[in-house]
């Protein structure tokens, strides 16, 4: 619309460049001596101050678990258990229960910091040197006929391991923007450790935003009752511990009126005992939050996917995300916007009636 009427520019001012009306950056020192800067900002518009939402960074660690986590470390809690950790992402990827558990303890220090030197979690990085001497043992099975060697502790310790664990890392920073267990699964196709804290995660993420999208796109009003009243008993009570519209549409009234099923009071009563837990081990709280950070890129494609839209569909302002839940009622807001333009334009619309 800003090009319907063209001008010559003078021949003292430079040709604008191929990012014209698409690249502005203010900090970028190219934009700031452009003479063709104001008339740049012009045509760029609502996408000056926003960015597609693929490219939509997350902040749910509130502000008191991050003066926390600023001053202390955050050991993995997992740690102090690490055998059991050890058998689950073993019976995961093999199939089978390990044979040397009892050495897993004897190296949790030094499983532990190479963990740390890969910037993940000890089951992230237990998972990612698994996977990685799967895929070699597969390789010399196919091309020399040797027969594969087992998975042992000793595999999560020394060069290579770290090496593997680098390259699932670096390949997860690429192609989804994060190191996680969602985004290794993804990259690998394998379904990894349905008890994992993020994988949980997801899965409410996913059932929670598909609801609120679908329910804004159709109809007005607030969303919150219906979803709790519809979908309580299927999210995870970690999820709903650090949901805070959880906390004010559903476990404020209760404490005041205690109504509800046998089932939907056992599930309050987890998500409460979930929301004293991370109270007390603000560590424990710091790691829920930051892994809700991690899926929800993989969430927000999932729901999008399933309703024909993509994340480069929408645009969001240029700051971090603070409310999940509010995301995904602008995201409906918008489908609905979407579709009464189309149904007005004579175009294919879900408002059209079969």
């Amino acid at each position: 619309m800003f090009d319907e009427i063209r001008l010559p520019v003078p021949s003292s001012i430079a040709k604008p460049l191929e990012c014209f009306g698409d690249g502005y950056q203010a900090a970028d020192m190219e934009c700031a001596v452009c003479p063709h800067r104001q008339r740049c900002m012009v045509v760029m518009g609502k996408r000056r101050t926003h960015v597609p939402l693929s490219a939509a960074q997350f902040k749910l660690v509130p502000d008191s678990y991050e003066l926390v986590y600023e001053k202390t470390f955050i050991e993995d809690p997992e740690i102090a258990d690490m055998p059991r950790t050890y058998i689950a992402c073993y019976r995961t990827l093999f199939a089978q229960h390990p044979k040397d558990t009892s050495r897993v303890q004897q190296e949790a220090d030094s499983i532990a910091r190479a963990a740390r030197r890969n910037d993940c979690s000890v089951r992230l990085y237990m998972l990612a040197c698994m996977m990685g001497h799967a895929v070699e043992q597969s390789q010399r099975v196919k091309h020399n006929g040797r027969n594969a060697v087992p998975f042992l502790v000793k595999h999560l310790l020394g060069k290579i391991p770290e090496t593997r664990a680098k390259m699932f890392r670096d390949l997860c920073a690429k192609d989804y923007g994060t190191f996680s267990v969602s985004a290794l699964s993804t990259l690998t196709g394998t379904l990894v450790d349905k008890s994992s804290p993020e994988y949980k995660l997801l899965t409410s993420e996913i059932k929670a935003g598909q609801f609120i999208v679908d329910w804004k796109s159709k109809q007005g009003g607030p969303v919150y009752e219906a979803l709790y009243s519809e979908l309580e008993l299927t999210l995870d009570p970690m999820w709903l511990a650090i949901e805070d519209s959880y906390k004010v549409y559903v476990l404020d009234p209760y404490q005041e009126n205690h109504r509800g099923t046998d089932m939907e009071k056992s599930h309050r009563h987890a998500a409460s005992m979930s929301i004293n837990y991370l109270k007390k081990h603000k560590q424990a709280g710091i790691m829920a939050f930051q892994a809700r950070e991690s899926i929800m890129n993989k969430a927000l494609g999932s729901v999008l996917s399933l309703i024909g839209y993509g994340l480069d569909d929408f645009l969001i302002e240029n700051e971090p995300v603070t409310d999940t839940i509010g995301m995904w009622v602008s995201i409906g807001l918008a489908v609905q916007h979407h579709q009464c333009l189309r149904y007005l334009n004579g175009e294919r619309s879900t408002l059209f009636r079969s």
